[in-house]
C-alpha cells in the first residue's frame, strides 16, 4: 500500500493528463478551441524534478480554469501559428503554447510545446499571465 508521501510525490499520469485536457476542452469550446496536452515533451516536463514540487491535476486545473476566465476570449480570436506563454504567477506555472489550425475538425489548436515550475520564466513570446 502506498503512503501518503508517495501520493503527493507521484508523477502525474497519462490518465491524469487526458482528465486536464478533457477538462480545458470543454472550457474552451466556447471559443472554438481544443487544447492539446498529448505531446512527449510536454509529459516528460510535467513531471521533471526540475520544477521543484511537483505540478499536479489540481494546479493545472485550476490554470486553465483561469487562464480561460481572463484570456479566453482572446485567444479564440487568436490566428493559428500565434505562439504564447501561460504563466501563473502564484505558482509560478509556465506553459508555453502554440495554436495550429485543425481543417478536419474546422477549429484552432491549442498546443502544449512543455510545461514547468519556474520564478522569473523569460520569455520573447507573448505572455497571457494569470493570478
Amino acid at each position: 500500500m502506498k503512503s501518503f508521501s508517495q501520493f503527493i510525490s507521484e508523477e502525474l499520469s497519462r490518465t491524469e493528463i487526458g482528465i486536464i485536457e478533457r477538462f480545458a476542452d470543454k472550457l474552451f469550446a466556447a471559443v472554438n478551441v481544443d487544447v492539446d496536452l498529448s505531446g512527449k515533451h510536454f509529459r516528460d516536463r510535467v513531471n521533471d524534478p526540475r520544477n521543484g514540487e511537483d505540478i499536479t491535476v489540481v494546479e493545472m486545473m485550476a490554470l486553465f480554469k483561469k487562464v480561460f476566465q481572463k484570456h479566453g476570449a482572446k485567444i479564440g480570436g487568436m490566428n493559428a501559428g500565434v505562439e504564447a506563454v501561460i504563466t501563473d504567477f502564484n505558482s509560478h506555472i509556465n506553459l508555453p503554447f502554440m495554436l495550429k489550425y485543425d481543417k478536419k475538425n474546422d477549429e484552432i489548436d491549442l498546443i502544449a510545446k512543455t510545461v514547468m515550475r519556474k520564478r522569473g520564466f523569460k520569455t520573447s513570446t507573448a505572455r497571457l499571465g494569470v493570478q
